[in-house]
């Protein structure tokens, strides 16, 4: 299996484009679901952001809570869109 990260667009209007990869693991507390963003500065990986948010509230399995706070562009299109643009999830 190809384990080299696929790299996707995120269009965000604080920093405009930037190309991410998906950094999917689990909540130590709880073991939800996180999905981060990842970038490339200067030749090392870099956390961009943090897709998910871990609440008290369980969700269901395979499913996460979106971090609308700080990062304000994604929406579940975008999440779509950022999938359909190469297959990483």
């Amino acid at each position: 299996m190809d384990n080299e990260k696929k790299q996707v667009t995120y269009n965000s209007s604080i920093t405009g484009e930037t190309q991410v990869t998906f950094d999917i693991q689990q909540y130590m507390n709880n073991r939800a679901m996180f999905i981060g963003l990842m970038c490339n500065e200067d030749g090392y990986e870099e956390p961009f952001g943090d897709v998910t948010v871990n609440l008290s509230v369980a969700a269901p399995n395979y499913c996460g809570y979106l971090n609308v706070n700080d990062m304000p562009d994604m929406t579940l299109e975008s999440l779509s869109m950022m999938k359909a643009a190469k297959e990483v999830v």
